[in-house]
């Protein structure tokens, strides 16, 4: 991120994970407070504090256990605003750097939708656009309406609020997670170097619709976060020539495979391989245990002291050995 969005505080050590506070999320929890106590709920000022803190922890912390569920590590996360800044140490694959972006904006999607259906099934007034627009506003209840309850409050101010944190991370900017998501899908179509290329591009384009749409509509707000995103492309950008990505924290033009530690699923793969191996040796080694004894047998007493069984197991044996050569020819 850049050095503005640096400024955070330790908040303390989960998992094995070192977490800091960002201070823009602080900003988000103060509007919120000053939102509710506006709308004339003070006793309900714990809800702005509790709903963006817990929302970006989980979303990040989907990052996390994707990331190590894939053969990565991940040792520390700043929590800001409308996400995470974790440094990771994945395998250089498209596929787990895919699986690790796409999982924060996939664990804020779910705590929407579920947010969102307990709001409408607790509160007949229950509208969207309104927390959106103004969160916090939805305090109070249309005229005729009963009042809205605890339950319904809380989960309309986390649909709200989630559903802006899924829609962001999706933007291809070092800001969000579709910066790292958009270089993943189109890294094995491009290859690397113009799938980062293309992504800082879309990223020019998003700040710039956002920015214009900000000016269009005369919203403030909305033109100063179009300018951070275009001053992140910026960065991006300049990074790229220089030979280097900020994202995938390698050099796209000459990236190398890295070796890592490998994922849960390849070592389960692996224990498996290993031990179909060892059940085609026992069972080999088993046969040619019965083919010595039996070719002794003959040895010494000639073939017509072979019972029928045996000899039925001595060619069966015989032909199985043959095939296994003509396989390994």
């Amino acid at each position: 991120m850049m050095s503005i969005f640096g400024w955070s505080f330790p908040f303390g050590r989960l998992a094995g994970v070192t977490m800091r506070f960002n201070w823009t999320l602080l900003v988000v929890v103060v509007f919120g407070v000053v939102g509710f106590v506006r709308g004339g709920r003070v006793d309900l000022v714990w809800i702005p504090i509790l709903v963006p803190i817990a929302s970006i922890f989980i979303h990040a912390f989907a990052h996390i256990l994707m990331a190590r569920i894939t053969g990565g590590r991940a040792n520390a996360t700043v929590l800001w605003a409308y996400g995470d800044n974790t440094a990771f140490d994945l395998p250089f694959r498209a596929g787990n750097h895919f699986a690790v972006g796409i999982s924060g904006p996939f664990a804020s999607m779910v705590l929407w939708l579920i947010a969102e259906l307990i709001a409408r099934s607790s509160f007949a007034g229950w509208d969207a656009h309104q927390w959106l627009a103004q969160p916090g506003s939805g305090v109070d209840s249309p005229r005729g309406m009963p009042a809205p309850g605890i339950v319904a409050i809380l989960a309309g101010s986390a649909s709200a609020f989630n559903f802006q944190v899924m829609l962001m991370n999706l933007i291809p900017s070092i800001l969000f997670d579709g910066g790292r998501i958009w270089r993943a899908v189109l890294w094995p179509m491009l290859g690397l170097r113009r799938a980062v290329h293309t992504t800082i591009i879309m990223g020019f384009i998003a700040s710039f619709a956002i920015t214009g749409l900000s000016i269009w509509a005369m919203d403030y707000l909305l033109l100063i976060f179009g300018l951070f995103l275009l001053i992140a492309s910026f960065s991006e950008h300049r990074a790229f020539v220089g030979g280097y990505d900020v994202v995938f924290d390698a050099e796209p033009g000459y990236a190398e495979q890295r070796s890592r530690k490998p994922s849960f699923l390849a070592r389960w793969r692996q224990r498996r391989r290993e031990a179909r191996e060892q059940h085609v040796a026992e069972e080999q080694a088993r046969e040619q245990e019965i083919l010595d004894r039996l070719l002794a047998k003959v040895s010494e007493h000639g073939l017509p002291s072979l019972t029928a069984a045996e000899r039925d197991t001595l060619q069966a044996i015989s032909r199985r050995q043959k095939e296994r050569v003509q396989d390994r020819a």
